[in-house]
C-alpha cells in the first residue's frame, strides 16, 4: 500500500455539495406531546434511574478517578524529581557537591538511569 493511493481515499459521497432538505422541524406541542406519551415517556424511565444513582454518587467514575489521580500524581513527582535530579548534577559537575544516596523503595525502579516511582514492574 506504500506508494498507492486508496481507491476510496476521497470517495464521491463524501464531495460537498448542497444540503438536502429534510423537512420541517417539529413544534414545540409535538414535542411535547411525544415526551408526554408511551413512547417518550417509555424511553425516559431508565434515564431517571441513572441519574438518580449519579446524584447519590453511585457510580464507576470515583474509582476510575482514583487510579486518574494516582497516575497524574506519580507522573507530577517523577516529573518534579528529574527537575531536582538534573540540577544536582550540575552542582556536582560545577561546583564538585555531592549527590545524596538514591532512596530506596519497592516502588522505585530506575528507567533510562534515572530513578521513577511506578506503582508497576517494568
Amino acid at each position: 500500500m506504500v506508494g498507492r493511493q486508496r481507491q476510496d481515499a476521497h470517495p464521491a459521497h463524501l464531495d460537498a455539495g448542497p444540503v438536502a432538505v429534510v423537512g420541517h422541524h417539529r413544534t414545540r406541542l409535538r414535542l411535547v406531546d411525544h415526551r408526554d406519551g408511551e413512547q417518550g415517556a417509555g424511553a425516559a424511565q431508565p434515564r431517571q434511574g441513572e441519574r438518580a444513582a449519579r446524584q447519590a454518587g453511585d457510580v464507576g467514575a470515583p474509582a476510575q478517578l482514583k487510579i486518574v489521580a494516582q497516575t497524574l500524581l506519580m507522573a507530577i513527582v517523577n516529573h518534579e524529581y528529574q527537575h531536582d535530579r538534573w540540577i544536582g548534577e550540575v552542582r556536582n559537575r560545577d561546583l564538585g557537591h555531592t549527590l545524596p544516596d538514591d532512596p530506596t523503595s519497592d516502588l522505585i525502579t530506575t528507567v533510562d538511569g534515572y530513578l521513577v516511582v511506578c506503582g508497576w514492574s517494568i
